[in-house]
């Protein structure tokens, strides 16, 4: 399944017909795993809700469809909790790609 049709079958529509664009929970953090999946489960149920505790491995593959809920070890939501997955470097990724395409050079950015 490739991410475009992975996107749109877990963003159903709204009471007014319009497609959910929510990709994030930031009210989830500090609530119980259990709490935050009841209450992304109730907002968009076509989502794949993992809770993932403190030890626990997870793959780096990104999809759409998929909401991770990590947790600490008192079950507690300690990250908001984002469609695809978690890449923390994804982030840098980007601002070193959209440099490049602009002819920037990275220490113009640090």
């Amino acid at each position: 399944m490739d991410d475009e049709t992975a996107n749109s079958s877990a963003n159903k529509k709204n009471d007014d017909g319009e497609r959910s664009a929510r990709d994030n929970w930031p009210e989830a953090v500090g609530l119980t795993g259990e709490e935050a999946k009841n209450c992304i489960k109730e907002e968009n149920s076509l989502f794949h809700l993992e809770i993932v505790g403190p030890d626990h491995m997870v793959t780096a593959d990104f999809r759409m469809d998929r909401v991770r809920i990590y947790v600490d070890s008192d079950g507690m939501v300690i990250r908001t909790p984002t469609v695809g997955g978690y890449k923390p470097w994804i982030r840098k990724e980007q601002s070193v790609l959209v440099a490049a395409a602009s002819g920037k050079k990275k220490e113009e950015e640090d």
